[in-house]
């Protein structure tokens, strides 16, 4: 019901909604001149009817859940004062591009200016916690503090999975002129997937399902004009390495990225770092020497590459580098010493090796080569889908008629511990046949590896790396 007197400026409004199963909902405002009281309670309120008001917007975003509680709001109409508490439950949210919610549990406390709210929810396989304090004086003046969490949580990029495990604090505040936000990550881990997945399966058509692209929009150009989004901005950049790991990459990076929403565009600027690492190209380990991605801020730029890969041989050093923009990259091939062809260098890209009289195979035998190089690819693959090992590698040498393979099972125990197991066949009688290695990142910046073997050959390297 709603009741209004215009001549003494008094309001009141009482409104219920009941849903079908029991779940309620009461509002209830009382304001005379320029005081205002007003309280909300919900008892087992189910949040599905917010689907259908996403769609409306083409927001595309599924929400179900229920609500328990009670908000009071009282005082003058310019700075009334706000406390209760809601709790959520068995909450779902699908938004496209984020990470998908279900289970989840949101409880939330105000009193006065201030806000706090933890969530758990499940993600898949994962699990999201986050836990937030906002100062909020006025609806123009936020603030916005906490902490969050991802452990081992699903995120689809293009036809690939990653998994994300990794935490952080972030801030934000809001003001009149817009909103700044900082996002810092912690140290953490990102694991790709070892198998490239396949194309979808097609659907059949369906004779009585009819297609209609857009939807209905007023005709009137001032209802259907969009106003200018309110400024945005948020750095998201890591305080210590993130750590990539998968059978084709093995490295450790750091970011720094501003973005920016203004009237004109969306603008990211920024780079993106590799500190150390290794990628397999073609069956072949390379050394990251250097990998960034550089952003310039403006709008619809290009991204910049600056990457070089190496692979040491005992003849010679070969690079592998990647520069100028990402959508037209150009593929840079060297060797030091300077004393090979175009020729050479790209038949090394592709499994060729300088050493030895592999070279001078001829081209029926690179072909068998080659041949037996992708079997022993699908092999690793199928294996790699059975047993629990973050890293298993089967190296033939430079060729297939060498004599000697290596067969390698590695396990991130911990984002920072790497045991691995190593078996060299036809290895020299001064060299391991056997052999256990341990990789241990810490502070950042620095690694431990120690290697020892069967035959009493080891060692151990203690190294600090700094990029620039």
């Amino acid at each position: 019901g709603l009741q209004h007197d215009l001549r003494h400026g008094q309001m009141r409004m009482a409104a219920t909604v009941e849903q079908a199963g029991g779940g309620t909902m009461r509002a209830r405002v009382d304001r005379s001149g320029r005081d205002v009281r007003a309280s909300l309670d919900a008892r087992g309120f189910r949040l599905g009817f917010m689907s259908a008001l996403a769609n409306l917007t083409d927001a595309g975003a599924a929400v179900n859940g229920t609500v328990d509680g009670a908000l009071s709001l009282h005082g003058r109409t310019d700075d009334p004062k706000l406390s209760g508490a809601l709790r959520a439950r068995d909450v779902r949210l699908a938004v496209p591009n984020v990470p998908s919610v279900e289970n989840g549990r949101v409880d939330v406390w105000v009193a006065g200016q201030r806000v706090d709210m933890n969530m758990a929810a499940a993600s898949g396989t994962g699990r999201i916690f986050t836990q937030l304090t906002g100062h909020v004086p006025s609806l123009s003046d936020a603030r916005l503090r906490g902490t969050f969490a991802l452990d081992d949580v699903p995120i689809v990029t293009g036809d690939r999975i990653l998994r994300v495990k990794l935490g952080g604090r972030l801030a934000a505040h809001r003001s009149n002129g817009g909103v700044d936000a900082e996002v810092v990550l912690r140290e953490g881990i990102v694991r790709l997937p070892d198998v490239t997945p396949r194309p979808l399966h097609g659907l059949p058509s369906h004779d009585d399902l009819v297609f209609r692209q857009g939807r209905w929009r007023p005709l009137s150009p001032a209802v259907d004009a969009a106003p200018s989004p309110p400024r945005l901005t948020v750095r998201v950049r890591s305080s210590a390495p993130l750590a990539i790991r998968g059978q084709p990459v093995q490295a450790t990076l750091d970011l720094d990225l501003v973005a920016k929403r203004r009237a004109g565009g969306t603008t990211v600027a920024g780079n993106v770092r590799v500190h150390q690492g290794t990628v397999t190209l073609f069956g072949r380990r390379y050394t990251v020497d250097r990998a960034k991605v550089m952003l310039s801020g403006r709008v619809d730029a290009s991204p910049r590459l600056d990457v070089r890969l190496s692979h040491k041989f005992d003849a010679c050093t070969f690079f592998v580098g990647l520069v100028g923009s990402a959508e037209a990259p150009r593929v840079v091939l060297s060797a030091q010493p300077d004393i090979y062809d175009d020729k050479q260098l790209f038949a090394f890209l592709f499994g060729a090796s300088p050493d030895g009289d592999q070279y001078d195979k001829t081209p029926a035998q690179q072909g068998l080569d080659l041949a037996a190089w992708l079997l022993l690819e699908e092999v690793q693959t199928r294996l790699r889908r059975a047993l629990p090992f973050d890293t298993l590698a089967v190296d033939l040498g430079e060729g297939t008629q060498t004599g000697r393979a290596n067969v390698t099972l590695g396990k991130w125990l911990t984002d920072r511990l790497f045991l691995a197991y190593a078996y060299h066949h036809g290895a020299a009688r001064d060299e391991n046949t056997s052999e256990g290695l341990l990789r241990y990142r810490f502070l950042g910046t620095w690694l431990l590896e120690m290697v020892f073997g069967d035959r009493g050959n080891g060692g151990a390297d203690l190294m600090w790396t700094r990029r620039w």
